[in-house]
């Protein structure tokens, strides 16, 4: 989000007062997250993206420099964990409080540089 800087460490809203908006087809997704940096598998965010192209906009428009530095995570879900759309530009998905994924990775130092050039 362009309000909220990627740089900030401690902000969340309570999901649950959200509706649901998005629109399942049963696909599975494979979504990517810039995470906080001390954020790890068992403390993700639930703003994520579609693709790499997105998550280079997020980390432009929330002025995030010092990307080799933080963990970049890879997940699998079903698109039934998706809560809502976010911003087009960087391709952002709100997943649900507690969403489950079925697959976890995190890039390592050299993935992220060839994103991150």
């Amino acid at each position: 989000s362009s309000a909220i800087s990627g740089n900030y460490e401690c902000f969340h809203f309570d999901l649950s007062k959200f509706d649901q908006t998005y629109k399942s087809s049963g696909q599975a997704l494979t979504l990517y997250r810039i995470g906080r940096k001390e954020e790890h598998k068992e403390s993700l965010g639930n703003s994520w993206s579609k693709s790499i192209s997105g998550l280079k906009n997020y980390a432009q428009s929330s002025f995030i420099k010092e990307v080799e530095s933080r963990p970049v995570f890879v997940i699998e879900i079903y698109d039934s964990e998706v809560l809502s759309e976010g911003k087009s530009i960087e391709e952002e998905l709100i997943l649900k409080k507690g969403f489950k994924f079925n697959e976890f990775r995190t890039l390592d130092i050299e993935e992220r540089r060839q994103i991150f050039v």
